[in-house]
């Protein structure tokens, strides 16, 4: 648990990959696939997460992310198993949960802003919630179990 929050520290003194973002960044490993995060680790932060936003990674989702996944990362103190919401949500997301071992411990794929007032939660207590577009845990195949680096 330690190495994995220690990670994170680290991560979020780095210099911002994702353009034009406010948040701290850093990169997420998920099995085979590399994801530029944003890092929302207050509580002010965690709230708001990708809600507003027309995409999730600066152009049309139609249009793609270029070469490179984008994502949000939901960094908590202390394991916990919080359930997230697709609340004010434009378009549709996977929700990958972690626990403080690294581990993928749920996945609530293809979340549509149409689930909203419905609330989506971890089987087990996690430390990190990865949000990323809609398809990506199929289309890496991410599983329960695999592992998660944040650098």
């Amino acid at each position: 648990m330690l190495g994995a929050l220690a990670a994170i520290v680290l991560a979020m003194q780095a210099p911002a990959p994702v353009p034009g973002s406010v948040l701290p960044t850093a990169v997420v490993t998920i099995g085979k696939a590399i994801v530029q995060v944003e890092i929302a680790s207050t509580p002010a932060q965690r709230a708001q997460g990708l809600s507003g936003r027309a995409t999730i990674c600066g152009a049309p989702l139609r249009q793609g992310c270029g070469e490179a996944q984008k994502g949000m990362l939901f960094v908590f103190q202390k394991p916990t198993q919080d359930g997230f919401w697709m609340k004010d949500m434009h378009f549709a997301l996977d929700i990958i949960w972690v626990d403080s071992g690294g581990e993928v411990v749920t996945i609530a794929p293809n979340l549509s802003p149409e689930t909203y007032p419905k609330s989506f939660y971890p089987r087990a207590p996690a430390l990190m919630v990865l949000e990323v577009p809609a398809g990506f845990a199929a289309a890496y195949g991410i599983a329960i179990g695999d592992k998660v680096v944040v650098k």
